[in-house]
């Protein structure tokens, strides 16, 4: 299922993983990656997004914040090292998100 993107998103994505990219890389990268991504039970810190998963071609899994159907944000790599590393998506979630 692909998400839309806010601009934040893709800068984010810059900043945290791919700060080689141009924007417009950035944007398709993480817009390939966003289609690939799950949900999981897992909410923000500020509980008004839900967190998402993505794996890239590497195996780096990205975390992405997800409030109202768009990506908001991207998380940095050491968010989901302290907590990410056993996550998967949740296959209901996942099921309900692909209706």
């Amino acid at each position: 299922m692909s998400l839309p993107l806010t601009d934040h998103a893709v800068v984010r994505y810059r900043e945290r993983w791919r700060p080689e990219l141009t924007p417009g890389q950035a944007r398709a990268e993480l817009e390939a990656l966003v289609a690939t991504a799950g949900p999981t039970k897992r909410k923000t810190l500020t509980g008004d997004a839900q967190v998402w998963v993505a794996t890239t071609e590497l195996g780096e899994r990205i975390a992405l914040a997800v409030r109202g159907g768009v990506c908001i944000t991207v998380l940095a790599s050491d968010a989901n090292e302290a907590g990410l590393t056993d996550m998967a998506p949740d296959a209901e979630l996942l099921a309900e998100s692909e209706a």
